[in-house]
């Protein structure tokens, strides 16, 4: 595996950059919140830093068959991590305020069907494509047969479905929905064993990469991932099929 925490600031980055590249999609999703790009049919999920003016440029061969499409986030419309903000706003509203905005993908959020075929007809009835969805992960505490079980739902309905990626969230002890809990009593990646960490999240990106439905890493705030520091930590510690928003 890479150590993406050795050498210049460039070369750490270009570090990250290798670390996302993942699987054929056939087309570019520009998303709302998130960055994700297809350059030359080799889906990658890369940040877009705004602080150090990272850009990625697409492979020679497909620079004039590349293909943009928007998606947008339902959490613009309801908070899953705190209901309260949105939470009377009906998810028809959501998605027809999406098309009406010119989108063509949407994220799933918590007022989403889980069934296969409701949720396809709902987006179908808006034109809307899924793009991804967040999963709430804890594989730094359990090992990969009991992540692999709690995920398999949502990979299943994400496969049938046909959405690009599932977006893995580290929620363990996490404190992004805990209101009386202040962020500083977040969990914190270095009271972990990282390698372990590590190995287990590549072998299960590498479990969705072969249903169909490549994962990518997202670090949020009151998580154990949340810092700079312990993202450059994780992605030194995984392997390819580990995508980074």
């Amino acid at each position: 595996m890479d150590n993406c925490r050795g050498g210049s600031r460039a070369a750490r980055l270009n570090c990250r950059k290798r670390k996302t590249d993942g699987v054929n999609q056939g087309f570019l999703w520009l998303f709302c919140r998130r960055l994700l790009i297809n350059s030359g049919g080799r889906f990658a999920n890369r940040p877009y830093n705004l602080k150090h003016g990272l850009k990625y440029r697409p492979l020679s061969a497909a620079r004039e068959t590349m293909k943009i499409r928007l998606g947008m986030s339902p959490i613009s419309w309801s908070n899953d991590d705190l209901p309260q903000l949105g939470g009377d706003t009906p998810l028809e509203v959501c998605l027809a305020e999406t098309r009406e905005a010119g989108f063509v993908g949407t994220e799933v959020g918590g007022k989403f069907p889980r069934q296969a075929d409701a949720l396809a007809r709902v987006l179908a009835a808006h034109e809307l494509a899924l793009v991804s969805g967040w999963y709430s992960g804890e594989i730094i505490r359990n090992d990969l047969d009991r992540e692999r079980e709690r995920i398999a739902d949502q990979l299943a309905l994400f496969k049938a479905v046909g959405a690009s990626v599932i977006v893995y969230g580290e929620t363990f002890q996490t404190v992004q929905n805990r209101r009386e809990k202040p962020l500083s009593n977040r969990p914190r990646l270095a009271d972990f064993d990282i390698p372990a960490y590590g190995r287990r999240l590549t072998a299960l990106a590498e479990h969705c990469a072969d249903e169909g439905v490549p994962l990518t890493f997202h670090h949020h705030m009151g998580t154990a991932v949340e810092m700079q520091t312990e993202i450059d930590a994780l992605m030194a510690a995984t392997g390819e099929a580990v995508g980074l928003l």
